[in-house]
Parts: structure tokens; sequence; C-alpha cells
């Protein structure tokens, strides 16, 4: 499962609202890097770079992976059916 299905299955798992991607580029065309901003109900949970987008965005989901599993017990979730919801750490 690549990282940006596996936020979106965790996120609507847990309940926490719709996913938003801020993606701004610099640079000129020819050489372009992407940041990508991971925000789930306007909480900002993860970010990435990359020279596409795509890329970009799938950092910047494998680093909300990353914080959502800190904050819950989501290890080993591959599909809904998989994520243990425990309270975020205090």
């Amino acid at each position: 499962m690549d990282w940006k299905t596996r936020v979106n299955v965790i996120a609507q798992h847990l309940e926490l609202g719709p996913i938003l991607y801020d993606v701004t580029g610099t640079g000129p065309d020819h050489c372009r890097e992407f940041t990508a901003r991971l925000l789930i109900d306007g909480k900002l949970w993860g970010s990435g770079e990359g020279r596409s987008k795509k890329v970009a965005e799938s950092h910047a989901a494998e680093a909300a992976v990353d914080a959502l599993s800190r904050a819950y017990d989501i290890s080993g979730a591959h599909s809904l059916d998989d994520v243990v919801i425990t309270p975020p750490h205090a």
C-alpha cells in the first residue's frame, strides 16, 4: 500500500476529517523543487519535498503516517480492519 493510500485509510478510520495537500513549488521550470504539507482537518501532520508534486505528497504522507503512529496505535495497519485505536498520547 502506498503512503497516500495508507494515510487516507488511517484518517478515515480514525474519523480525523478531510485530508488536504498544500503544495508549493520553487525554482525554474526545468529544475522545480516541490514542498507538500499534509493537513488533516486543518492540522499539520507531515511535510515532504521532491522533484515532482507526486513525490513531495508521498513524502508528506509518509511523515504523516509516522506522526499518526506516534499519536495512535496504528502499527501494522494495512487496511481499515487492521487499525487499532487508542487515545492520543498525553
